[in-house]
């Protein structure tokens, strides 16, 4: 069987790969002009038609239509945001939900069954209040790079809400539809530093993945009229590592990849010129830039195997491990045997896109966001995870470069 895998990220293009499962072989098949097409949804309806950010200031959803190993961009929709980060549709299919991260809100978008497939957004952008920590707050894990303001990183529709970890915030907020409007109904507070980045739900367990202080947290989620109950939280590296605070100012997901610190913020009249690429490094003369911090990035639980006698595992992305075999998958046991129970290195720098495929999950793509390329993994009994030889793409091939996320179309 053949499968095609959609390569997205901080580049002008979105590459198309095709993976063959009986030769183990992956290779670049084709190019769409897309830019920073760093997350995809498909269409729930339409065949091969798909939703995909496009993470730019202002911010835009492109609607894609793939026509084997081809494709083209058939619309746009501004979301009203800026660096849309994450989408995602409601249960019924009938939303698409933006989160933007660089203004700290959230789109809502109409879908649509006919061409052009999506609206303009159904209503006014859903923000989020942000509460700097107060003066006799504890603030250690404080990270005022990177939580200076509201920094929505994900949506997940559930039944009857929508949860949006925010990563600024250290909130996992709780969206409740009123009279036919979204709004926000409560939230879920995490310590300061955690910087909540994505989450999912297994029966009434919420697993969320804290990018900043690499850390997994459970919690049973309750109805929106009770609070959420914290069980427990584990780390993903084997020795927790505080990232250092970085200078004020913006820094993008974007640009996490290529710088660790940050200027002084400029003065007024030069702030609009300074911010135009936040996403390009900076690097004072005769300074050598720090290596970046450990980050936590994605978190995954596909169905289990047969041989697993109904153990669904988590996985879960580190980035930017100082390890000559590159970073690590962390996988754990779901509540209430919640555990680490191995690490799988990848050979990947800044492990940023990780993606089960279709029908069983039996393939896991992987792609390096600073290094290693694409790679694809077969999943096996216990959490394994074992590297398919020749299976892989190479950073710069086929115009790999820059990597945030891999789709199996």
């Amino acid at each position: 069987m053949t499968h095609r895998i959609a390569v997205g990220g901080y580049t002008d293009a979105l590459t198309v790969l095709s993976f063959s499962a009986h030769e183990k072989k992956l290779v670049p098949a084709s190019a769409i002009g897309s830019t920073n097409a760093s997350w995809l949804v498909p269409h729930p309806s339409a065949k091969d038609v798909w939703f995909t950010t496009s993470e730019v200031d202002p911010g835009f959803v492109r609607v894609l239509q793939f026509e084997g190993l081809e494709g083209k961009v058939l619309n746009e929709v501004a979301t009203g945001g800026v660096h849309p980060t994450h989408i995602a549709l409601t249960p019924d299919g009938k939303e698409l939900f933006v989160a933007n991260y660089s203004s700290g809100d959230v789109s809502v978008l109409p879908v649509l069954a006919q061409a052009p497939y999506l609206g303009a957004p159904s209503q006014p952008l859903i923000a989020f209040a942000y509460t700097s920590p107060a003066p006799g707050e504890p603030q250690a894990a404080f990270n005022p790079g990177r939580q200076e303001s509201s920094h929505p990183h994900q949506v997940l529709p559930l039944e009857n809400e929508v949860l949006v970890p925010d990563l600024g915030s250290d909130k996992v907020w709780r969206l409740h539809k009123t009279d036919g409007q979204w709004a926000v109904a409560g939230f879920i507070p995490f310590p300061r530093g955690s910087g909540p980045r994505h989450a999912l739900v297994l029966g009434d367990k919420l697993y969320t993945l804290c990018e900043l202080s690499l850390q997994l947290a459970v919690h049973t989620l309750r109805p929106l009229t009770e609070s959420a109950e914290h069980i427990a939280s584990l780390p993903t590296l084997e020795t927790e590592t505080a990232p250092k605070k970085k200078k004020k100012g913006v820094l993008l997901p974007s640009a996490i990849a290529f710088t660790s610190s940050l200027p002084p913020t400029p003065a007024p009249e030069e702030t609009d010129a300074a911010n135009k690429d936040l996403a390009q490094p900076i690097e004072p003369e005769g300074v050598s830039e720090p290596p970046p911090p450990p980050l936590a990035a994605e978190i995954l639980a596909p169905p289990p195997l047969t041989e697993d006698n109904g153990v669904q595992y988590i996985y879960v992305s580190n980035r930017n491990e100082p390890s000559p075999l590159g970073d690590s998958i962390a996988v754990f046991t779901p509540h209430p045997d919640f555990k680490l129970v191995r690490r799988v290195h990848t050979g990947v720098q800044h492990l940023r896109g990780l993606n089960f495929s279709p029908g069983g999950a039996k393939f896991l793509a992987l792609a390096g966001q600073n290094g290693g390329g694409v790679k694809i993994f077969e999943r096996l009994p216990g959490g394994y995870l074992k590297e398919l030889d020749g299976a892989s793409v190479q950073e710069g091939e086929g115009g790999i470069t820059k990597t945030t996320s891999v789709t199996w179309l």
